[in-house]
């Protein structure tokens, strides 16, 4: 995930926020907090958001917290080339920037919950537990294919249904790799 910096262990999404069998896979009605950080191997100032993300792995917090690294590709041209880089990754940041109005990417850069923050150990603290807003269900249908249900609690609000459209595939992407 980080490269030669120090290889962090695959989260398992399984262990902390629901229940999974091989065909099945079911969350807790808790919303998880989902920190981003995108980072390059190329960028001289990430290695210490790097470890940041690797360390706070290994806090209790993470139970309630899916950490995601996204490696972007625009620092490739100076010559250290991020062999876990990625255009959809740079594509990623740049939508981001757009939707808070910023007029640049940069790098290391830490969202949570589709939200930019410049003091990531602060906003980690002041996480609070996910409210309850449903439970959602991944079945394997048998064919190389999924069927993905949410079944809500309550009206949710548009922001977090736009979020978790843009985050599925990423989490499909990993239940698919188990």
């Amino acid at each position: 995930m980080f490269g030669n910096r120090q290889s962090a262990r695959p989260v398992d999404v399984s262990e902390r926020r629901g229940t999974v069998d091989r065909d099945h896979w079911q969350s807790s009605e808790a919303q998880a907090h989902v920190v981003e950080l995108f980072t390059s191997e190329g960028c001289s100032s990430c290695p210490p958001a790097d470890q940041l993300l690797v360390l706070a792995d290994h806090d209790a917090l993470f139970r309630t917290v899916i950490p995601v690294a996204w490696h972007v590709d625009y620092w490739d041209y100076l010559g250290w080339v991020d062999p876990f880089a990625s255009a959809a990754h740079t594509a990623r940041q740049r939508q981001y920037a757009r939707e808070w109005n910023s007029k640049s990417v940069y790098t290391p850069c830490f969202c949570v919950d589709g939200q930019p923050t410049r003091h990531f150990s602060k906003a980690l603290k002041s996480l609070g537990p996910g409210s309850s807003v449903g439970v959602l269900e991944a079945r394997d249908s048998g064919d190389g294919s999924f069927r993905v249900t949410f079944h809500a609690q309550g009206k949710l609000p548009p922001a977090l249904c736009s979020y978790a459209q843009r985050l599925l595939p990423v989490g499909l992407f990993y239940l698919a790799s188990k």
